[in-house]
């Protein structure tokens, strides 16, 4: 099979016709030795062990057992009636169903070779030792000879001295006397050929007018225009044509759909929740850029895999990185589970396997993730090679990253920041869970209790609709807002009590629209124009969500006649911020009636949504109320105070100490981090980012990695090192010694496999995009399985 070489191409330049292939593999004989040759006492490791392991153990293992017989272990082997007998080869099961031309046995690979027969022959007689515990698994040699697989070469070719220009585009009749195609490049030789060998004859030539149709749809997506086809009918240059197809922005953008769908590329995260991708066009955007500037291929491809280790500051090096980002990704497996759980780390797994499987089914055509679970059935891949792979990719993450406006101190400041802040909010999370789990020891009876309250007395969906006040909103945090009560007439409260809204809007609940800073104050004159007296002020610090609990306020004992409460920082809401209560009461010695039931409500503003919210429903005795028996409510309140306690004398002072520390950090950190330019983003794959929810980033810190039995992350085997399936002679599969585990450098990792894509001497790179061309361009590719080359495929 020959394929053109396009390391120094172009990729507008890549040629519209490439060489036909020759897919039919060469069948491989075995050729028999004379019994002289073979050895008479075997070595188990060096000798039988490969036998089994290569030919006998794809059924027959200890998961699979088929026929109920299993060849891993001494145990199993020997333990079957008949199929092993020391001292009696001839007698042996496992002898008998691999001798002859056409054996029972293997059934998933080819017959084994004479000498192989007598050397299970010759082990079986001198008693099968088996040395004590090894188990064997499957293990196939490593075929390379398959067309893929087997080096570049460039045939010979006929003189070629014929030109198309010399050709009349008039059609002819289809008759048998037809000439062969005239051979203006390789590939027309390569189809006369084979038109010769099949004794089929070749369609006419096309008409000029068919032709540009066919070169402006196949290569812009577009019809020609009247004029292009008039000046193509006057004088068909059909090198002019193709030169200014290729000259065309259209071209790239026509390509570059190709190419996004191999890469599959997408604009939300895919799953169920399938977020939006905002930053995800700048990668589509460098796909088609680069078409359109005949960027060479093998810069293309190292740019995809490493483009910011290998070319460190060049904005379309890291918008490239888009392609290891561009498939699906689960956000709650990353984002609100974590791998901190095993489901995240699954989710994790599945990440990387998705970018492992994306590199070799794209650039290399090859099924790579079939080695996951065990040895890849089909082609030499094994699971080590799968996971060194893994190795290579684990670190990254996908995430928005800086491609362009930011300077290259800036962005390492804004590296380091964000690997401070992550650091900071993980030791945040570590001390808040410590704390956590201690009173969830110390209070499960009193949570159970709660619990049973909340169970049989509990409102629930009973909710009535008249929630309560609710301002405009706001998209400014810090603009103030006030609702205010007059009473009529001027009593001396004792006691001014907020009870907080109970809105599920956004998932928020009890608190709904809490004010963050607020403060009360009453007044004798409606404008609080004179005689005014705070009797809270919670404006210096930001508030906690008191959630369903009330806030009661002590008066001073002296007579008003209006109540104002102002919110200084109003409570998010949405990706906006609102000021909302349920209901405020005033309560004065000896009464018994909410004074502030019926009072004249007045605000700065106010969303009036009848029955749900309105200025009237601060004052209706209506809210939302966590237990409906008042027994019942009473109990809640004195367990609820006991959590309280409990909860405080379990927070060590140090702990406490540390939390502010770290709040106080953070605080600082932020603002830094804010003051540095945004730049340019892009969805990409990336080692430095802020953290969301659970997500964090590993700041170029390779995960650990080992090869897992069966797939499965809780049995786990060895450590893995960045490397790759040896799939050419020549290759090394290990980029780093095992010593190495976890300590190498994950941006020259990448490099050392962007390098290795692009060798002169891969097979498959070159084959793979010389099918997808041909495939884009004609219609149907050469090989029916773009992403396979391998023995599952066509």
């Amino acid at each position: 099979m020959h394929c053109p070489d396009f390391s120094g191409h172009d990729l507008g330049r890549i040629p519209v016709t490439v060489p036909a292939m020759n897919l039919l593999p060469t069948l491989l004989l075995t050729t028999a030795l004379p019994a002289a040759a073979l050895v008479a006492s075997p070595d188990f490791e060096k000798d039988v062990a490969p036998i089994l392991e290569q030919s006998c153990l794809f059924c027959h293992n200890a998961h699979e057992a088929k026929g109920d017989l299993d060849l891993s272990t001494a145990e199993a082997a020997l333990g079957y009636t008949g199929n092993i007998i020391p001292g009696a080869p001839e007698a042996s099961l496992l002898v008998e169903v691999v001798i002859g031309p056409n054996p029972d046995m293997p059934k998933k690979s080819a017959p084994l070779s004479p000498k192989k027969v007598e050397t299970l022959r010759q082990w079986i007689a001198n008693g099968a030792p088996w040395p004590e515990g090894r188990t064997l698994e499957y293990n196939p040699e490593r075929d390379l000879n398959w067309w893929s697989l087997r080096p570049l070469a460039r045939p010979a070719v006929s003189d070629r001295s014929s030109l198309l220009s010399d050709q009349s585009f008039t059609e002819t009749p289809n008759t048998d006397h037809r000439p062969p195609i005239a051979e203006t490049n390789a590939v027309d030789h390569f189809i006369n050929t084979k038109l010769a060998e099949k004794n089929l004859l070749a369609q006419p030539p096309a008409s000029p007018l068919t032709l540009i149709r066919r070169a402006t749809y196949d290569l812009t997506g577009l019809p020609p225009t009247p004029d292009e086809i008039d000046a193509f009918l006057a004088d068909p240059d059909w090198p002019a044509l193709i030169d200014r197809l290729l000259d065309s922005p259209a071209f790239g953008e026509k390509f570059a759909q190709h190419w996004l769908d191999v890469a599959r590329y997408g604009e939300t995260h895919g799953y169920d929740k399938d977020k939006p991708r905002n930053n995800a066009w700048p990668y589509r955007d460098y796909v088609i850029q680069s078409f359109n500037e005949d960027k060479p291929f093998s810069r293309f491809v190292k740019e995809q895999v490493a483009g910011d280790a290998l070319y460190p500051n060049r904005p379309e090096a890291i918008t490239a990185l888009g392609f290891l980002a561009a498939g699906p990704w689960d956000f709650i497996g990353h984002w609100e589970v974590g791998e901190a759980k095993l489901d995240g780390r699954i989710a994790k797994h599945l990440d990387r396997d998705e970018m492992v499987s994306a590199v070799f089914n794209v650039f290399q055509s090859t099924t790579v993730q079939c080695a996951q679970c065990h040895h890849h059935k089909f082609d030499p891949i094994r699971m080590e090679d799968y996971y060194r792979l893994h190795a290579v990719f684990s670190a990254v993450d996908r995430a928005d990253r800086v491609y362009e406006g930011l300077p290259p101190e800036d962005k390492k400041l804004k590296n380091e920041l964000t690997g401070r802040i992550n650091a900071l909010k993980v030791e945040q999370g570590q001390l808040t869970s410590r704390i956590d789990q201690l009173v969830a020891a110390k209070t499960s009876g009193l949570n159970r209790r709660i619990a049973e309250l909340r169970e049989r007395y509990g409102t629930g969906d009973r909710q009535k609709p008249q929630f309560g006040y609710h301002s405009q909103i706001s998209k400014n945090q810090n603009e103030e807002k006030w609702v205010q009560l007059e009473l009529k007439p001027s009593r001396a409260g004792n006691q001014i009590k907020l009870i907080p809204a109970f809105d599920n809007f956004a998932g928020i609940g009890a608190g709904f629209g809490f004010p963050i800073r607020y403060r009360v104050e009453v007044s004798n004159t409606a404008d609080f124009s004179e005689g005014v007296r705070t009797l809270l002020d919670a404006t210096a610090s930001d508030q906690p969500n008191p959630e369903s609990d009330n806030i009661a306020i002590d008066g001073d004992g002296k007579s008003f006649r209006f109540v104002r409460i102002t919110a200084t920082k109003l409570r998010e809401r949405k990706k906006d911020f609102i000021f909302a209560l349920a209901e405020i009461e005033v309560w004065t010695e000896g009464d018994t009636q909410n004074l502030a039931k019926g009072a004249i409500v007045t605000a700065k503003d106010s969303i009036e949504a009848n029955p749900r919210w309105g200025r009237d429903n601060l004052v209706d005795g209506i809210f939302f109320k966590e237990i409906s028996n008042p027994d019942a409510l009473t109990e809640l309140t004195s367990l609820q105070e006991q959590l309280d306690q409990i909860k405080k004398s379990l927070r060590p002072k140090d702990t406490d100490a540390r939390l502010a520390e770290i709040d106080k950090e953070l605080k600082t950190l932020t603002a830094d981090l804010r003051a540095i330019p945004n730049g340019r983003l892009v969805y990409a794959a990336a080692t430095h980012f802020p953290r969301g929810g659970r997500f964090t980033a590993t700041e170029g810190k390779p995960r650990p990695i080992h090869l897992l039995h069966r797939g499965d992350l809780r049995s786990p085997g060895d450590a893995m090192t960045p490397g790759v399936p040896p799939l050419w002679e020549g290759v090394e599969p290990v980029f780093y010694e095992a010593s190495d585990a976890g300590s190498w450098d994950e941006g020259h990792a990448r490099a050392n496999l962007a390098e290795h894509l692009v060798r002169r001497d891969n097979p498959l790179l070159w084959r793979s995009i010389a099918n997808r061309v041909w495939q884009w361009v004609i219609g149907a590719p050469l090989v029916g399985t773009p992403n396979d080359f391998g023995r599952g495929g066509m």
